[in-house]
């Protein structure tokens, strides 16, 4: 759906209600403001009222915000998208079971794939993850039971991430970590049972404030 809020606090408009064959269901969505482009993980288009396979993502430009122009589709030789994170045309993938992929959509319809990491330490499945604002670290997810939060050195010269670091709360043998947001300095981490948890990165991660979501288990 497509929203205008430019009316708050009067009122809010729906503009257009679209589910075809270039949206249908979608998991999740991520827009690049900078460069007005759209991103859909894991797309199953709509033909007829009948689901589509799915296709792991599709990127849209909103140059006209009102009618997204489709632009690109795939990878197809992955199995799915289930997130993504973007800043100025870098892209971040969290591919489920098949790990993490960078790419460069500075020419949306030729994406360009930087680099993989198909193995790595307490691997489950690829949930989501966050660039810092000063784009020198990565920390991500795995929504798995008893895997750890994995913080990430974004080089910026050869697009490689390596896994500095695992942490998690003491009870992570029982917990799912689910999605993050960084700032230079801290990340904050949602758990399914472990409510929210906010952790200093600056340095080697420490746990410095928690709200319980959730107080029962």
């Amino acid at each position: 759906q497509i929203i205008d809020l430019s009316y708050l606090p009067d009122s809010v408009h729906l503009v257009k209600d679209l589910q075809n064959n270039l949206f249908g269901k979608t998991h999740n969505l991520f827009i690049d403001t900078t460069n007005a482009l759209l991103y859909l993980c894991s797309v199953k288009p709509i033909v007829n009222g009948v689901d589509q396979s799915l296709i792991p993502l599709r990127v849209f430009s909103l140059a006209d915000p009102v009618n997204p122009l489709l632009l690109w589709s795939g990878p197809f030789d992955i199995d799915e998208v289930h997130d993504i994170f973007v800043r100025d045309n870098l892209a971040i993938l969290n591919c489920g079971y098949e790990g993490l992929r960078i790419y460069d959509f500075s020419q949306a319809n030729q994406p360009q794939l930087l680099s993989t990491i198909e193995v790595y330490p307490d691997q489950g499945y690829n949930h989501q993850g966050w660039l810092s604002p000063d784009n020198s670290t990565y920390v991500f997810a795995d929504e798995t039971t008893g895997k750890r939060v994995k913080k990430c050195t974004y080089n910026a010269e050869d697009h490689q991430l390596s896994i500095d670091v695992l942490f998690g709360t003491e009870n992570y043998a029982d917990a799912v970590p689910h999605n993050i947001v960084c700032t230079d300095n801290w990340a904050f981490v949602a758990y399914y049972n472990e409510g929210l948890r906010i952790y200093d990165i600056r340095n080697a991660p420490r746990e410095i404030a928690f709200y319980d979501t959730y107080n029962q288990s």
